[in-house]
């Protein structure tokens, strides 16, 4: 009778562990290249946009910041007009119409979850940062106690300051700078 001592066991085991969790990362992968981003439904929100109530631009191609600069038009959305999108990447989604792909800045497309996109914008906002954007974040950090400075739309020290106290309390990473995941959390606690 052959007796396998208590320490090979384990390191048959551990051996057995790692190739189950080999396969099952290799899985994953696979599924990941092969499975397309879905499609999601939004609505046009240009209620915090350059033209309030206004139409939003879409165009034949994107590029990795929120700005249309080199940019082709190709068309207008209405405000409150329904249009399934796909996230492209962290500024723009990609919708088909009439078979053709356009894009479109997720600052003006609502999506359930991703209210926030609309309020405060997708770029991050940090010291310096001057818009209206920083004026809606600064009045929301206000309302919740905050910020006792003016609501000017410029990210200065004090709004630093709060979004760091903020970020403390969420126990969010504190760095004072407003990314997605304070910006979420901010849109959260506020609205």
């Amino acid at each position: 009778m052959y007796f396998v001592r208590p320490n090979e066991r384990k390191v048959k085991t551990m051996k057995n562990i790692k190739k189950i969790l080999a396969l099952v990362l290799a899985i994953m992968s696979i599924m990941t290249i092969a499975i397309p981003a879905f499609a999601e439904s939004g609505t046009v929100d240009t209620s915090h946009g350059a033209t309030p109530y206004g139409t939003v631009n879409y165009y034949s191609g994107y590029n990795t910041t929120a700005s249309n600069s080199g940019l082709t038009k190709k068309g207008t959305l209405s405000n409150t007009s329904s249009v399934n999108v796909t996230p492209v990447n962290a500024h723009w989604y990609s919708f088909v119409k009439n078979g053709t792909t356009y894009y479109v800045m997720r600052q003006y497309v609502r999506v359930a979850g991703r209210e926030w996109e609309i309020f405060y914008g997708t770029t991050e906002l940090n010291l310096g940062s001057n818009n209206r954007y920083v004026r809606y974040l600064q009045q929301d950090l206000k309302t919740l106690g905050y910020l006792s400075g003016n609501v000017d739309g410029k990210y200065g020290s004090a709004t630093r300051t709060a979004v760091r106290n903020f970020q403390t309390d969420q126990g969010l990473g504190v760095d004072g700078i407003s990314g997605p995941l304070t910006k979420n959390a901010l849109y959260n606690e506020a609205h």
